[in-house]
């Protein structure tokens, strides 16, 4: 696992994602986006686009997610929990976002345990 991210700007775009399951959860939803961008900021990243969805995270119908994940200026994509990307197949989506040459940043460091390189 990668160590904390140097105290620098990133080069390139830098997204917070957030999403809930349901729309009875909207004010969750904008209270966690909160929380993203404070945490990437606690982390010296300049939040460039906040992405936020309701829907559930084991279906792939997420435009905001896809244009991000299409968007060759982003570089840097953090999230509060794996959950809050997707909620299957993170491993798999966080090995392709770091073989790309950007860094994924989950912000609960209980969420990180599996090693995976360049997840901080």
């Amino acid at each position: 696992m990668v160590g904390p991210l140097p105290k620098r700007s990133v080069p390139g775009r830098v997204v917070a994602c957030a999403r809930v399951s349901s729309a009875g959860q909207r004010d969750d939803l904008e209270r966690q986006a909160g929380r993203v961008v404070t945490g990437a900021t606690g982390r010296s990243l300049s939040v460039d686009q906040v992405v936020t969805g309701v829907g559930s995270g084991m279906n792939g119908h997420r435009r905001g997610l896809s244009r991000v994940l299409s968007d060759p200026p982003v570089s840097v994509l953090v999230v509060e929990h794996r959950d809050g990307l997707t909620g299957f197949g993170f491993g798999h989506l966080a090995a392709a976002v770091v073989a790309g040459g950007w860094q994924f940043v989950v912000l609960d460091d209980a969420e990180t345990s599996d090693g995976l390189a360049g997840v901080t």
